[in-house]
């Protein structure tokens, strides 16, 4: 009853999805035209920063987390999220649930129980045919949405739109960067054809080859993109003591230490490696991270593991970069925000490939696999095989962990706070944000 329930929701959503090629609200907007007024600025006041996030999926958030954190010391820094507060009135789903159901959240549905095909889908209906049919009326809306809020630096990281913020900052003399968060970053420079704004600048996680040829096709000139780091947690950017974090965590010193985290979207697999694990047949510690699905977090506990395995089961903590640096090896999902985090606290990486992946994380995959930083499972049935190799021979680890770090991933707290920097010094008091 249960997975025909599923079917049935899936069939009405995907109806409604394609229903939003042609959708026309007729729900007038409540926000009230904003009369440009010029005001004067205090010189010292903080300048404002608008960063246009997501609720699709954590790695939106999570990086506006960490962008807040860097730039807070410093800015007026505001999250908005973009699609539901500002772009909502476009949005069939929101609408017809006046508000309590959103493309977002139908996204997070797919994404949680394993349709990546379904989350594919709503990315791809969204660049193809819901921006490019309502284009003129989302222009008009983010027009007005910005002329009120007046932030003097936008910085967007969600995908698809970013073809009309372009315009619209153009249009109101305002500055922008798009800081991309996937190796495969096509989706984020849909709209952009040849930008010469030379007020809005483009931020990559790393120089890559992977990342130039998913963005090559909207030629945007090299002196506008710059590199700065993927946006994490400070905590993934500090140095600790793996060997403190173990005692404190009560790890066994002598057990080899294995990470598994797949976050919301992969809570059904966690169960599937639990159950392999149990029966593996080497010494080791494993740490699950579950978040906040209490139930499955007593599920994991409740199965029967021997006295070689030892476990830590977490729900949602602030410690996952601890849990990180204390590990030898992670097991996650192909989203770029777990990757990235990893790369970081320089841990190698088994990535889940047991089922199919939604489209831009294959991106994901291929950094991760032609740099050596780790390699993808395919079947739980090969996971003993794969794990054994590399706990026998930790010098493998070894290597990989070396990679990491000859890979040198920028500091983006670093990078970043220079490039608003630079974005923002020749701001005057009298530049005026609106057309004469």
């Amino acid at each position: 009853m249960k997975i025909r329930s599923k079917i049935y929701f899936s069939a009405i959503a995907i109806t409604v999805l394609f229903s939003a090629c042609n959708w026309n609200p007729r729900r007038k907007s409540t926000h009230r035209p904003v009369v440009p007024v010029q005001q004067e600025k205090v010189s010292s006041q903080k300048k404002k920063i608008m960063i246009l996030s997501s609720t699709g999926g954590g790695g939106h958030t999570s990086a506006s987390e960490a962008l807040v954190s860097y730039l807070s010391p410093k800015y007026q820094v505001e999250v908005v999220q973009i699609f539901r507060d500002v772009l909502g009135e476009f949005d069939p789903f929101n609408y017809w649930s006046s508000g309590k159901f959103s493309g977002e959240d139908l996204y997070n549905f797919f994404m949680t129980e394993g349709m990546f095909w379904g989350g594919s889908l709503c990315c791809s209906v969204g660049k193809r045919s819901w921006i490019r049919w309502h284009s003129y009326k989302m222009r008009e809306r983010l027009e007005r949405f910005f002329l009120e809020k007046r932030p003097d630096l936008v910085i967007s990281v969600v995908p698809v739109i970013n073809g009309l913020v372009y315009d619209v900052l153009e249009l109101l003399h305002m500055r922008g960067v798009l800081l991309t968060l996937d190796p495969d970053a096509g989706h984020f420079v849909c709209g952009i054809d040849g930008p010469d704004y030379q007020q809005f600048y483009f931020a990559i996680p790393c120089n890559d080859a992977i990342i130039y040829n998913s963005i090559s096709y909207a030629d945007i000139p090299k002196e506008k993109i710059r590199t700065v780091g993927f946006p994490v947690r400070k905590s993934f950017l500090e140095l600790c003591d793996r060997e403190e974090i173990r005692r404190e965590l009560k790890i066994p010193p002598d057990r080899p230490v294995v990470m598994v985290l797949m976050g919301a979207a992969g809570a059904r697999s966690v169960m599937g490696y639990a159950r392999k694990l149990s029966r593996f047949d080497m010494p080791m510690h494993i740490i699950f991270c579950v978040g906040r699905n209490e139930a499955l977090k007593h599920k994991i506990e409740a199965l029967h593991f021997p006295d070689n395995i030892s476990i830590s089961c977490f729900g949602f903590t602030h410690r996952i970069a601890d849990l990180m640096h204390a590990s030898d090896i992670l097991i996650t999902k192909s989203g770029a925000a777990s990757v990235f985090e990893a790369l970081y606290a320089q841990v190698p990486l088994l990535l889940d490939h047991t089922s199919s992946l939604i489209s831009w994380e294959y991106g994901t995959v291929n950094f991760v696999r032609q740099h050596g930083f780790g390699e993808e499972i395919y079947s739980l049935h090969q996971l003993p095989i794969i794990l054994k190799k590399y706990l026998k021979n930790p010098e493998l680890l070894q290597a990989m962990r070396q990679r990491i770090r000859d890979y040198r991933l920028p500091d983006p707290r670093h990078e970043i706070n220079q490039l608003v920097h630079e974005v923002l010094v020749d701001i005057s008091v009298e530049e005026s944000y609106y057309m004469n």
